[in-house]
């Protein structure tokens, strides 16, 4: 259980309802992660910029980049 709960959307700003919507629609659901940003909904707004552009087409395959994410995140000790 987190140490502090999420802002669910019917409390949430318009625009973060915006962002929920999209996140929603994309992955299906809204993360217990996002829903603590968006107590700052500055950082919700950069963190989901960073995302989308972390996730845009470049150099390598999708499935290599997601291996590439996977591999930095152990190596700094993320613990999902």
């Amino acid at each position: 259980m987190p140490r502090m709960s999420g802002v669910e959307p019917k409390q949430a700003p318009w625009h973060v309802r915006l962002i929920y919507w999209a996140v929603k629609r994309r992955l299906g659901q809204v993360s217990e992660s996002m829903k603590i940003l968006a107590h700052d909904p500055r950082l919700l707004r950069q963190w989901t910029r960073m995302t989308r552009y972390s996730e845009a087409k470049g150099e390598l395959l999708p499935r290599l980049r997601r291996l590439a994410m996977l591999k930095t995140a152990m190596m700094v000790g993320c613990p999902f």
